[in-house]
């Protein structure tokens, strides 16, 4: 299991859970609310696609990603993770993310 909606996030050997350990080298994505401004389903599948594959390279079984909440609060700590305040395009972007990583 991986953390990470934009890219992996997994350690050698010994996982500590608290980034201390060095990390398998992994190509950094935008993150959502930077591909969600793009309104663009291609692009996000094609993303999930390569995020796939880098889950097979590193015999990863189970992708946490991606966030597909509304933004109700500006306080929310974790906006960043998620497409949009739109609930049709949220799902639209994070269906083409859960295509792309499952092709």
């Amino acid at each position: 299991m991986s953390d990470g909606p934009h890219g992996l996030r997994k350690q050698e050997g010994k996982q500590d859970f608290m980034g201390q350990n060095e990390s398998v080298k992994a190509t950094c994505f935008p993150a959502a609310c930077a591909t969600g401004c793009s309104f663009d389903t291609d692009l996000l599948e094609d993303m999930g696609r390569w995020l796939g594959r880098n889950c097979q390279k590193e015999d990863i079984q189970v992708l946490l990603g991606p966030g597909i909440n509304i933004k109700r609060s500006p306080l929310c700590g974790r906006n960043f993770e998620y497409f949009s305040e739109d609930p049709y395009l949220s799902g639209r972007l994070g269906a083409a993310y859960v295509n792309g990583v499952q092709k």
